[in-house]
């Protein structure tokens, strides 16, 4: 396997030239003739690290020493002409994020004593430029998380019921996504809309027995040469608890039918 993906635990330094290649993707070989095809976003201030995004959005940091003697020269190249293109503008930005409720879906369960509810949510994301200067071009990046206390399904049978799971244990689940936006003038916003997440919730007799519990929401303005502008986190305390990349890594919702 490519080495470069093996070490991509290493912690990245802060950028000084983070400015995308004009050519985009990347072949990058490491020294055993691996391949990997990505963009490079940034070297560190040592010159030792850089970071890179894959076709699937995913970014690593990984060490350039492990490259070829040709790839080392095209991070050389790279950086000669990176900090023309940089965004260096310290811009000043609001990012609102709003909790919209959407349809709400009643279920029965096996038993006439149990039923169920699925209801969707969505988050308004909307960024405003404070700023006198014009925000070129970015994109918002978002991930939702929620506890899945209520792992609910449909049996072949076409009833409704749930999974056992230890309701004092994490079973963190996360809804992500990126959307582009337009260059901002001075005191213009702009608003984005996430994908759906479902919460559910289990009555017994009638009176809530069970529920899955809203986590938040980490949202994220990302310039075109992939700095992070701004972060805004909304939802209980234990969203301030969570690292960015420990939220991409957790899982998506579990699927609605089984066998």
């Amino acid at each position: 396997m490519f080495r470069i993906l093996s070490i991509f635990v290493v912690i990245l330094p802060a950028l000084v030239l983070s400015a995308q290649d004009a050519a985009g993707l990347h072949e990058f070989t490491d020294k055993k003739g691996a391949k990997i095809l990505a963009e490079l976003l940034g070297v560190s201030d040592d010159r030792r690290m850089m970071r890179i995004r894959r076709e699937d959005g995913q970014e690593f940091e990984t060490e350039i020493k492990v490259l070829s003697l040709d790839d080392q020269q095209f991070i050389k190249n790279w950086m000669k002409t990176a900090g023309s293109s940089a965004m260096t503008t310290d811009f000043r930005l609001e990012l609102d994020l709003t909790k919209k409720s959407g349809r709400t879906t009643k279920l029965d369960g096996s038993s006439s004593s149990y039923t169920y509810e699925m209801q969707l949510f969505s988050y308004e994301i909307t960024v405003r430029n404070l700023s006198r200067e014009t925000l070129p071009a970015s994109r918002i990046e978002y991930v939702i998380v929620w506890d899945d206390k209520l792992p609910l399904y449909e049996a072949a049978d076409g009833d409704w019921t749930y999974s056992s799971v230890d309701e004092d244990a994490d079973q963190l689940r996360k809804r992500s996504g990126t959307a582009e936006i337009p260059e901002l003038a001075f005191n213009r916003d702009e608003t984005v809309t996430t994908e759906e997440f479902e919460i559910d919730e289990m009555f017994l007799v009638g009176d809530p027995y069970r529920k899955d519990e809203q986590t938040g929401i980490i949202a994220r303005i990302v310039s075109s040469d992939g700095r992070v502008l701004l972060e805004e986190r909304v939802g209980s305390a234990r969203i301030n608890s969570i690292e960015w990349e420990a939220a991409l890594e957790l899982q998506e919702p579990r699927p609605r039918k089984r066998n």
